[in-house]
């Protein structure tokens, strides 16, 4: 398997089928919700990062009101230390706030 199907693979076993913005259709894609993919910057290639979500949210959903709910349940996952931990080790001259 490849790292993103491992990803992809792991966002299904722990988060179930339903698209994590809507709930409503199940997810078939994997979206950078807190912070936008870069070439440059694969560590946002990270289960912390990734949310499953239908086509329709993928493409219309990714306001901060998504990227701040978002963030609340992956707090609630991996706790909001881990979470802290993980945006201030991106090194990022302006982190973005989500609380």
């Amino acid at each position: 398997m490849t790292d993103w199907e491992t990803l992809r693979a792991q966002v299904l076993r722990d988060r179930g089928i339903y698209c994590e913005s809507c709930g409503i259709a199940r997810w078939t894609e994997l979206h950078h919700c807190l912070l936008h993919r870069s070439v440059r910057r694969p560590e946002l290639d990270c289960i912390e990062n990734l949310m499953g979500v239908c086509s329709d949210c993928h493409y219309y959903g990714n306001g901060y009101q998504v990227r701040r709910r978002f963030w609340g349940a992956q707090c609630e996952r991996y706790g909001a230390d881990h979470m802290s931990e993980w945006l201030d080790g991106l090194g990022l001259k302006a982190p973005p706030k989500f609380d």
